[in-house]
């Protein structure tokens, strides 16, 4: 990020539309904000919690903000994020990030949903779902380009995906996306965006399904790469193979449309680990079942996937943009829960929940680009509530 975090950040909230009657708002937008994104980033996301650190750090905002009616109170501040246009919020942040971070060109930019599972309706009569985001990942550069809520993980994807490529300026990239967004509608907006796509085909899709494997069992010249690695007792070996043969492109292109293809690969994963159930039902002679204690064997798994790219790539080179789509999972999904204990959170309104989840990544981002203290974001974050020189800091990356 550019150094002026903190001076970006109001630019952007100053962009967000304003909710309220004008006249009659006794705290400025930019001022509740702020204090809820500096209350984040000291791990502090309970509303009556946020009103009382504002409190207490009341000087220290007084610096940089004008609280024309002093801390605003946790009411104040959840009724604001529940009027608050979601939406709007989101397409700022797109344009925001691309304004201050230069990303690195051709890395993976992966594409993939998550629920919030707090925001389920757990109690009463009231129906509903978790809400759920398309979060999007810059694996390169290691920081979140935005989100999009969606109606349901999996087959509200492929249009979130869509729309998102249209705000974000994505050229030269590689994207990436589970087997639910590998549709042609999704292949062709990312060609349309000047980016490549690599995409696994699922079980789903038959026809597909089954001319790559027809092709994977052709015998002609693959490039290869092989990776193994025993992690924990678990031995893990994953073999990719990639063919860019034009006749046999050629020949799945015209039956499939998929554009520009290049790449055809195949992963093939074998893992070996030990059955860690204590018993183990075993069928009889007689046809009962019989529950046998697990001694320890190893069980083998073997897996295959195929994969499209529009680039042409090396096994390896493929492998390793395949694997590091799930960096998206290890690295914002995962921070998200653990560091800011998104699923925890209760919040069932719908859209303050989808604001709430804009703020955290909006904290994320700002605390990876703080590079002096070399410690987890997980202790950058509690830093950031004991020190309020490490606060300004973070904030001013200076």
């Amino acid at each position: 990020m550019q150094k002026a975090t903190f001076k970006s950040l109001i630019e952007l909230y100053s962009e967000v539309p304003e909710p309220r009657v004008v006249g009659r708002c006794k705290h400025k937008l930019v001022d509740i904000l702020v204090i809820i994104t500096c209350s984040y980033l000291c791990g502090i996301s309970d509303w009556e919690e946020i009103e009382l650190f504002a409190n207490e750090r009341k000087d220290w905002f007084k610096k940089y903000l004008e609280l024309p009616n002093g801390i605003p109170s946790h009411d104040t501040l959840l009724r604001t994020f529940k009027i608050i246009d979601a939406k709007a919020f989101e397409l700022i942040f797109f344009e925001w990030i691309q304004s201050v971070v230069k990303l690195k060109k051709n890395q993976v930019v992966a594409f993939d949903g998550k629920k919030v599972s707090g925001t389920f309706p757990w109690c009463g009569s009231e129906k509903g779902q978790a809400l759920s985001l398309l979060n999007i990942w810059a694996v390169g550069d290691e920081i979140t380009l935005g989100q999009k809520g969606i109606k349901e993980t999996g087959y509200s994807e492929p249009g979130g995906i869509k729309d998102c490529l249209d705000y974000l300026n994505l050229e030269g990239m590689i994207v990436t996306a589970d087997a639910a967004s590998s549709v042609l509608s999704v292949a062709q907006k990312i060609i349309e965006k000047k980016a490549h796509y690599l995409l696994p085909i699922k079980y789903s899709q038959k026809a597909q399904s089954k001319a790559l494997k027809n092709i994977g069992s052709l015998k002609i010249k693959w490039g290869k790469y092989s990776l193994q690695s025993t992690v924990r007792g678990r031995e893990e070996k994953r073999v990719c193979e990639v063919i860019h043969d034009k006749k046999i492109i050629k020949s799945f292109v015209e039956k499939y449309k998929w554009p520009e293809l290049k790449t055809i690969g195949i992963i093939k994963y074998y893992r070996k680990e030990k059955d860690m159930r204590i018993v183990i039902p075993t069928k009889q002679e007689d046809g009962s079942y019989k529950l046998i204690k697990n001694r320890g064997e190893y069980k083998e798994l073997r897996e295959e996937k195929f994969y499209l790219c529009s680039k042409r790539i090396t096994a390896k080179s493929l492998l390793t943009k395949a694997q590091s789509h799930w960096h998206l999972e290890n690295k914002l999904n995962w921070q998200l829960d653990v560091t800011f204990k998104e699923d925890a959170n209760r919040t069932r309104d719908k859209v303050a929940a989808e604001n709430m989840s804009m703020i955290r990544k909006i904290c994320l981002n700002i605390l990876k680009s703080e590079k002096t203290f070399n410690k987890s974001l997980k202790l950058k974050s509690r830093k950031c509530l004991i020190n309020e020189a490490y606060l300004e800091k973070t904030l001013f990356n200076s």
